[in-house]
């Protein structure tokens, strides 16, 4: 019996398992904590070219360096 629940769900552990590591590989690259520091450094860049407004830059900024905390907190 158990062999036959095991072919019937299958599917189903194989489509959380692949959105798990989807999951897993998102969380990595929105706290690598090497792409945030580029991220602020190009932020910069576009409040200093008057691409961005200081409000925008600040709100920005304090997102970026939310995930920068929390990917500390992390390791």
């Amino acid at each position: 019996m158990f062999l036959l629940d095991d072919i019937l769900l299958a599917p189903i552990t194989g489509l959380y398992n692949v959105m798990k590591i989807i999951h897993d590989r998102a969380e990595e690259e929105l706290y690598d904590p090497v792409k945030l520091k580029e991220d602020l450094m190009h932020l910069q860049l576009q409040f200093e070219m008057d691409h961005i407004t200081e409000e925008e830059y600040d709100n920005l900024e304090a997102d970026i360096l939310q995930r920068l905390t929390e990917s500390a907190k992390r390791k």
